[in-house]
């Protein structure tokens, strides 16, 4: 950073404090919103927080007169465990509560843009910083002092509003992307469960068929579901004779489709040719109750799972041609191709049946994440799979057959099917015959690419905001200590 800069400690231009320490017995089911440790930490910038504890209302306020409470562009910094120094600004979010001891509140600043200095303490020097000032050796922690005493070596507030603004657009963007993607995410799990798991539009059907309703009642009872325009218990609530469903089904149907992200979801055609692929009756079977015709069945039914290449130690470089392993696949339905080992042009060449496309479906094979799956997205480069990790293949689905077991590995039943599955004492190991054993219950073939078609749109979307913010992850990563620094100018 600029020696020219002015340095200081923290607490000559802020106050640092904790506030009124709450207990567990305090906690309310509605009230004011609660945070605790674990909801700063790993929070973007400029993103919001996700309450799931609260405190009455009458013990804010008596807090909020004696200690007062946190407002927008407050920082508030974890600071006790491992994790300590991650901060959160506090965004205009109305009233809320902190846990006190395990959060430091910073406020009141004077010629800091608190912003500026969350990306400092996040960054490595900060980090440095923090840890030279922690206290305890099991469990480390900061303390009020330590951060008023701390200190620091910021540029004038106009720098640090501009680098600021810079940093805060990607973060925001990042921020925006994964709450599309947790939207799409939430919609074609929507899709599955109503279709494949609850069976909804042939309950819909039964239901109708109950009041007296001929086939075609019947049929636009499943349509109403199925597009979204009536939940099974309004279906019931209707009223009894044909004409009364005809007569109620027919506007929503029409007026109320879904139209998620400017998408054409369905289309009066469609969804007829969708609604007639479902039965209008349940039976039994082994694996529990299931629309009539339907099956049991497995995943090998649909998609076989092949196992990727036992590349030698020796064949790896540093940079070339990436290759997957269980590292990569993260657990949040990503391949993140950031470190990844490589191989070079002529290996790549004696193992084009092991490269993978944009879109492909992984799975780890071996270890404690066994089981957990991700999406490829290659960026242009040429990628290729290891050993101990699955790829899904389909003859007759083709490779949009990903987006039906994506849904279904995310199933807790089929999840801890694989988990079960592994074998093996000192780690947990699952063939690729063991993945394909594992039990489905199966519709018709027609059903299962309606489907995949239906949600392709959504996936892809899905794959490329996660490139996105793969790119905007290390835009950011490389303009932080550039800005940090002052290597780079507001004139520049």
């Amino acid at each position: 950073m600029s020696a020219e800069w002015p340095e200081f400690q923290l607490g000559e231009r802020c106050i640092v404090k904790s506030s009124k320490r709450i207990f567990a017995s305090e906690y309310v089911e509605k009230g004011i919103p609660f945070m605790r440790s674990k909801d700063v930490i790993d929070k973007t910038l400029g993103s919001f927080v996700d309450y799931d504890l609260y405190i009455s209302e009458e013990r804010f306020s008596e807090i909020q007169q004696t200690h007062g409470s946190p407002a927008r562009g407050d920082l508030l910094m974890s600071s006790v465990g491992n994790r300590s120094g991650q901060p959160y600004v506090i965004q205009n979010e109305g009233d809320f509560h902190f846990k006190d001891g395990n959060i430091l509140w910073l406020s009141e600043f004077e010629d800091i843009n608190s912003d500026y200095l969350a990306y400092w303490l996040k960054s490595e020097i900060g980090q440095d910083a923090l840890t030279s000032v922690m206290i305890g050796s099991a469990q480390k922690a900061l303390t009020i002092d330590s951060i008023r005493k701390l200190w620091v070596r910021f540029p004038p507030i106009e720098y640090q509003d501009w680098a600021t603004k810079i940093l805060l657009r990607l973060d925001q963007k990042i921020e925006l992307n994964r709450q599309t993607n947790q939207t799409l995410e939430h919609i074609t799990q929507a899709i599955f469960k109503n279709w494949f798991v609850d069976f909804e539009p042939t309950r819909a059907k039964i239901i109708a068929k109950e009041k007296g309703g001929d086939e075609l009642a019947q049929e636009l009872a499943a349509q109403a579901v199925i597009c979204g325009a009536i939940t099974l218990d309004e279906l019931a609530e209707l009223e009894g004779s044909l004409f009364g469903l005809e007569h109620d089904l027919h506007p929503l149907i029409t007026e109320r489709f879904p139209n998620e992200f400017g998408l054409d979801f369905w289309q009066p055609q469609q969804l007829a040719a969708t609604a007639a692929l479902f039965p209008n009756s349940l039976v039994g079977s082994e694996l529990g109750e299931m629309p009539k015709g339907w099956r049991d069945g497995s995943i090998g039914d649909v998609a076989k799972a092949k196992g990727g290449y036992a590349f030698k130690g020796k064949s790896f470089v540093e940079e070339g041609n990436p290759v997957i392993k269980i590292k990569n696949i993260t657990g949040d339905g990503r391949v993140d191709l950031t470190g990844a080992v490589c191989i070079d042009d002529e290996q790549a060449k004696y193992s084009e049946r092991f490269k993978l496309n944009d879109g492909d479906l992984l799975m780890a094979m071996t270890g404690a994440t066994v089981g957990k799956i991700g999406f490829v997205f290659t960026g242009g480069q040429c990628v290729y799979l290891n050993q101990r990790v699955a790829k899904f293949e389909s003859e007759r689905f083709g490779p949009k057959i990903s987006w039906f077991l994506f849904c279904c590995f995310e199933r807790d039943s089929i999840f801890d099917s694989v988990v079960g599955a592994a074998q093996g004492s000192a780690q947990p190991n699952i063939s690729s015959s063991g993945i394909e054993s594992i039990n489905l219950i199966l519709s018709s073939n027609d059903l299962i690419e309606v489907f995949c078609e239906k949600t392709d749109s959504l996936f892809k979307k899905w794959l490329s905001s996660i490139n996105e913010n793969a790119v905007l992850n290390i835009s950011r990563d490389v303009l932080l200590p550039k800005l940090l620094s002052g290597e780079l100018s507001a004139t520049a």
